[in-house]
């Protein structure tokens, strides 16, 4: 951690103003509004430095002189920024490895510095002279979504503004699908200085419940169609929920092209024939939102709809911009209240009879600022008014530089922004193999015996028997999967370890670890769920104890690089 500087007791003060203050001081003395005694009073700012200032004497900062000038800091500032907007932050790490490119380009030796290499120390006090930065968390977006530029957006905007030229702004609809999830996540709480590891008994899961929500850019948000993961509905499931909520449940717990569908007649067409005139609905382009049969009613009810541009829904989706966020936010507070009370200490995960009035409280949480938050989000958006500039002021923008901070941030830019080797992907083959035998790839001839003459007239019969066989179990790269093994499996888009209770012809039932900190660990209440062979990655090793009741999984680590 840097050094943090502790003012000594009884030491003397130093200054404890700003130069907007020190300024307007001198001012009015100069322009012999007041005397410096008074302006001492006035001001707190010690007589003999007001006579220092005025004469011009002692105008260097107190301290040691900063390793660069002031030009070549504003430079760095600058160029950080730049990075920023261009959509590579710098962390700490970077921006110290920067310095120390710079300082080698001009074969400058700062003795100050271990091998030309800033501190900690020296980033965070960089970091209190120039104001205009600050260290802030980052949030991650996927390449192809960086690729959004701007010839994407102005076409889209510019083919937007010809359908909702003559729209009035209550028949402009945004929907999109979320979901919200039985973890309320982590929270501060006082603990014992010194104390690593925090825990918090709150029964959580990786339960999440779908939601399709939609709103216009008046600010009107239409009731939410909920769809639940089971094979059927049950009437306790629909009690207490919002006025005009729908309920669906789907084996997957997912919209598909009926529940869609279901959901365009019975709460979105029902809404849009309240309203007279043209009607423009706006969503991402998924398989399952776009049928013959949308289409035709689309036709059929004088309704236009808009697909937004691919892998950019984080800059033109007004839900995902301005509603989302502050929507999960309100649940995680709603949700960690419910843990507390009698049904949430007596059940390990939410219920689905608890859901509708749970998700009737978060509406009316969210009521307050509902109407500007959807408006602000179309606005963002540059749907309403229609506005390109809007969406381009988000996109990051282009750096054309020279000099020699230039090239120590270009040089760092470049290896963040290569382009990563498009590989075809291969396709995998089924091998058919008897119980029993092994198997050794054609091309691994390390692996194979020198031939040897075949006097058994049966081998050819042999094989043939072979090639009749199909066992349903996939081969791995460490072998055939099998209980009790250990394997990495994929679950909504990221990796756990975990272990093979069962096996079946379609998949395996895995009992899985959790993540805590950096290691992993067995929940306290087995979690244990069927998961298709597509989803499980690959067989590991056992995970290597740390200490106790923590387990390092490496080839985790290795796999996620």
């Amino acid at each position: 951690m840097p050094n943090k500087y502790k003012r000594a007791v009884g030491s003397r003060t130093y200054r404890n103003y700003t130069d907007e203050i020190l300024k307007t001081c001198l001012n009015d003395i100069i322009n012999k509004k007041i005397t410096q005694r008074e302006a001492e009073k006035l001001y707190n700012i010690p007589r003999r430095t007001l006579n220092y200032k005025l004469k011009k004497q002692h105008g260097n900062h107190w301290g040691r002189p900063t390793i660069f000038s002031e030009e070549e800091e504003k430079c760095f500032t600058s160029h950080v920024i730049l990075m920023c907007d261009y959509g590579f932050p710098v962390d700490k790490t970077d921006f110290r490895y920067i310095v120390k490119s710079y300082l080698d380009r001009l074969g400058k030796k700062v003795n100050t510095f271990k091998n030309n290499l800033p501190g900690l120390s020296w980033v965070s006090n960089f970091l209190k002279r120039n104001k205009p930065l600050s260290y802030r968390l980052s949030t991650n977006i996927k390449r192809s979504r960086a690729a959004v530029n701007e010839d994407i957006i102005r076409q889209y905007i510019n083919n937007l503004q010809k359908t909702i030229g003559d729209v009035l702004p209550e028949n402009i609809y945004n929907y999109d699908e979320t979901n919200l999830t039985d973890n309320p996540g982590q929270k501060k709480v006082i603990v014992k200085r010194g104390s690593k590891y925090p825990e918090r008994i709150c029964n959580t899961s990786k339960v999440s419940i779908s939601l399709m929500m939609c709103g216009n850019a008046a600010g009107k948000l239409l009731p939410p169609y909920v769809v639940y993961k089971a094979k059927g509905l049950w009437q306790p499931w629909t009690e207490g929920g919002p006025t005009g909520c729908r309920y669906n449940a789907s084996p997957s717990g997912w919209f598909d092209a009926s529940i869609f569908c279901d959901w365009f007649d019975k709460v979105l067409i029902r809404n849009l024939k309240k309203t007279p005139g043209k009607k423009v609905v706006i969503g991402d382009n998924l398989s399952s939102h776009i049928s013959p049969y949308i289409i035709d009613k689309c036709k059929q009810e004088n309704i236009y709809f808009i697909c937004l541009p691919p892998n950019s829904t984080h800059l033109t989706q007004p839900l995902d911009v301005a509603f989302f966020h502050p929507m999960k936010v309100a649940w995680r507070k709603i949700l960690s209240d419910w843990k507390t009370t009698p049904e949430g200490i007596q059940n390990a995960t939410l219920q689905k009879q608890s859901f509708p009035k749970l998700l009737k409280k978060l509406l009316d949480v969210l009521k307050l600022n509902m109407e500007s938050t959807l408006k602000n989000g179309f606005r963002k958006c540059g749907i309403f008014p229609c506005n390109a500039d809007e969406l381009l002021a988000r996109l990051p923008q282009a750096i054309n530089v020279s000099s020699t901070v230039e090239e120590s941030f270009i040089e760092h830019l470049n290896n963040k922004r290569s382009e990563t080797t498009q590989t075809k992907k291969q396709i995998r083959k089924k091998l058919k193999i008897a119980p029993g035998l092994s198997y050794a790839h054609e091309g691994d001839s390390s692996d194979i015996d020198e031939p040897e003459p075949n006097n058994n007239e049966d081998v050819g019969q042999n094989l043939a028997v072979e090639d009749d066989l199909d066992i349903f179990c996939p081969v791995s790269e460490n072998g055939k999967y099998s209980i009790n093994d250990f394997v990495i499996f994929k679950y909504d888009e990221t990796l756990y370890p975990g272990r093979i209770i069962n096996t079946t012809e379609n998949g395996a039932f895995i009992q899985s670890m959790e993540k805590s900190k950096k290691y992993y660990r067995w929940p306290v209440k087995t979690d244990e769920m069927f998961y298709s062979w597509i989803h499980i990655m690959m067989k590991i090793n056992p995970p290597t104890l740390i200490r106790r009741g923590y387990f390092k999984v490496n080839e985790l680590e290795e796999y996620t690089e």
